[in-house]
């Protein structure tokens, strides 16, 4: 990759849906990194609240606002500022989350002292709160993003395996290898997972920085509770693993294949996908198994008791 010039243009993406009530909050997290030259683009994915008075509010200069029709994609938002950013580093900030102090400074400079690092990320804090107030992390209450990892690292797929450990608000790409990669899959719910993959399967130097960057405000009910995500991020996953299948552990590959496959079915029975024993053992998803196969014929067994004699509803 080409060398970085003495003050790189930083381009931050910044995709938000009716977020205005927050929104203040990660820019005001953005100016005080006291970073030039900066572009931010704000990716406004059709908001029907005040974001855009929000943004204009502000006055800050290096602040864009972008207005796309409503697409209900994070990654096609995302996508949409990529296209504009003229940065020779990107980086990414959702509209409800923080960046912490020093984050464009720090990984800036740890670009320039490692040329041959293409792309990297850091770790942060999980904040569970329904709160509209700027949030300050409390190190001895709340939860780091990356736990476990205690040092500096190269990482290899098997680190992002069985679950995605890059927090994507603070990835910083060069923009050289983000050609090279090419930009976030919108077709998929895993895309957060599939990008780092590929970037990897590209022949990419991706590197962790052992820093709290940044803080996600995690609300109480996602969509990752949610039925819908289920159902799309199962398939997801097992394709996106069996094409990473040479850089995985086999055999760590193949249990995690079962058991995502068992929380499919035990998904899909629970909310009657899959009512009857010929639909279950019928299903693509019926794990190889025998210990989940067990279990999915346990839970089967057990749901259809439940609804027979207790009335139980799931919710």
């Amino acid at each position: 990759m080409q060398p970085l010039t003495n003050n790189p243009l930083v381009s931050v993406i910044v995709p938000t849906y009716n977020q205005a009530w927050v929104l203040t909050h990660a820019l005001r997290s953005i100016k005080e990194q006291n970073y030039s030259p900066l572009e931010v683009l704000v990716c406004d994915d059709g908001s029907t609240d005040n974001t855009a008075d929000v943004v204009k509010n502000l006055g800050l200069d290096f602040v864009r606002y972008m207005r796309i029709p409503h697409n209900g994609k994070h990654s096609a938002t995302l996508n949409a500022g990529i296209r504009e950013a003229r940065g020779e580093i990107i980086m990414f900030l959702d509209g409800d989350d923080q960046w912490l102090p020093g984050k464009i400074s720090k990984q800036v400079a740890y670009l320039r002292a490692h040329p041959e690092c293409d792309m990297m990320f850091s770790d942060g804090w999980r904040i569970e709160t329904e709160s509209d107030q700027y949030l300050t992390p409390n190190p001895d209450k709340d939860v780091r993003y990356c736990p476990g990892w205690n040092a500096d690292k190269v990482v290899e797929a098997g680190d992002l395996f069985p679950e995605n450990q890059i927090p994507v608000p603070t990835i910083a790409f060069r923009r050289g290898f983000l050609k090279v990669v090419g930009m976030p899959d919108e077709s998929l719910v895993m895309w957060d997972w599939e990008w780092p993959l590929r970037a990897i399967a590209k022949g990419g130097n991706v590197r962790y920085q052992n820093e709290q960057f940044f803080i996600y405000r995690k609300w109480p009910k996602s969509i990752t509770s949610s039925r819908g995500y289920i159902y799309s991020a199962v398939p997801e996953k097992i394709r996106i693993s069996q094409i990473m299948r040479g850089r995985l552990d086999p055999s760590v590959l193949d249990r995690q294949l079962q058991r995502w496959k068992y929380d499919y079915v035990k998904e899909a029975i629970k909310f009657e996908k899959i009512p009857s024993l010929k639909d279950l053992t019928s299903s693509d998803y019926f794990p190889d198994g025998f210990f989940y196969r067990l279990k999915a014929l346990y839970y089967l067994a057990l749901t259809k008791f439940r609804r027979k004699f207790l009335s139980w509803n799931p919710q």
